[in-house]
């Protein structure tokens, strides 16, 4: 799903498939507004690591993802956990009017890859510059992304795997 550097031209499915995450495009987030969050990203067996720990506090971590052109309909990948409970992902999106956007509810499988997908038309209005219900429902592409990455227990530790990213746009 994420990672960012094109591999090659569109597939028969109209995807565009994504190199590995490189380390120098990826971004950390420690949710600034809630104190207490540690993390750091690291790069495992061709993988994107994102290690957490909310010991301190805190109610989520960020990975900086890329940009979403106008037209992608879809972001999917495979992840897995590294940790004794659930992980909560969410995909956070901030368009070009400066609006945040967000899908929540996934879960990072624990133990094998699992894919995962992350349906663009699900993006739901969070908070912004935008005025009235008409502007919060009108994305003004591009989607700059995040994955968000967010504990189901108080003061969990672990981390979350990602890798094999696709971008998909809308079919047509």
């Amino acid at each position: 799903m994420l990672a960012l550097g094109l591999l090659g031209a569109r597939t028969d499915a109209r995807a565009l498939k994504l190199a590995p995450f490189e380390e120098e495009r990826v971004s950390l987030g420690l949710g600034g507004e809630f104190p207490g969050a540690q993390g750091r990203i690291g790069y495992t067996n061709g993988a994107t690591r994102l290690d957490f720990d909310f010991t301190k506090g805190g109610n989520y971590v960020s990975m900086g993802i890329g940009t979403f052109a106008e037209g992608m309909a879809r972001v999917s990948g495979s992840f897995r956990g590294g940790c004794p409970a659930e992980i909560g992902l969410s995909l956070r999106a901030c368009d070009a009017k400066g609006d945040w956007y967000m899908i929540e509810g996934l879960n990072a499988p624990q133990g094998d890859w699992k894919p995962l997908s992350f349906d663009l038309s699900r993006l739901a209005w969070r908070w912004g510059k935008s005025t009235n219900a008409a502007d919060r429902a009108a994305i003004k592409w591009p989607l700059r992304a995040d994955l968000l990455c967010a504990p189901r227990q108080r003061g969990q530790v672990g981390k979350v795997f990602a890798k094999e990213g696709v971008y998909a746009p809308t079919m047509g």
